[in-house]
């Protein structure tokens, strides 16, 4: 009985010890180990939304604002805009951005009424802009996706900088967390 109280007493320091540890080097460093959890969700959301992008139903209208200047008709610029999503995306996301519901399937069969609403998209003036003058290097929906992609860096960015200003780093697993509970992951795909 005596060896198991010995032993047991052993273990109770051993972790006594660890724990004491732990907590000095979290205090000595809560700042570094603060940024380096931070980066690394900036850092795995932007690789994530690079991987797994997601397609939405805005891409083409974007896609088409961003382009028409190109063309003379609206059943043109509704033709390139649907195949160049087309292009890029899976054949099953394609068809649910085509035919998901009633107003999709509208939009895919009447170019009339997908260009009616274009003008909803082009009040984003530096999005579009930004869309028409990176898409002979990445494509209409390449540059939409890196434009997602490098506004989900600059904000990680902006926040890690304001964390750093205000000398709260420790803090950037909280601020990771609120991005998350915000949607930060989800918008950047």
């Amino acid at each position: 009985i005596s060896s198991r109280i010995g032993m047991q007493e052993g273990r109770e320091e051993w972790a006594s010890r660890l724990l004491a540890w732990f907590t000095v080097l979290v205090s000595r460093h809560s700042s570094n180990i603060g940024a380096a959890i931070f980066a690394a969700f900036i850092a795995l959301t932007c690789i994530a939304s690079a991987k797994f992008p997601h397609a939405n139903w805005d891409m083409l209208p974007y896609v088409a604002a961003g382009s028409e200047h190109r063309f003379n008709s609206p059943l043109e610029v509704h033709d390139f805009a649907y195949e160049k999503v087309r292009e890029a995306v899976d054949p099953a996301e394609f068809e649910l951005l085509a035919k998901g519901d009633a107003y999709r399937a509208r939009q895919f069969e009447d170019a009339a009424a997908f260009n009616s609403m274009l003008p909803m998209y082009r009040v984003k003036t530096l999005y579009v802009s930004l869309i028409a003058a990176l898409s002979p290097h990445f494509g209409e929906v390449g540059a939409i996706r890196l434009i997602s992609l490098l506004s989900t860096l600059v904000t990680g960015l902006c926040v890690g900088l304001w964390l750093f200003r205000e000398k709260a780093l420790a803090y950037g697993p909280v601020a990771a967390g609120a991005l998350m509970i915000s949607g930060y992951p989800d918008v950047a795909r």
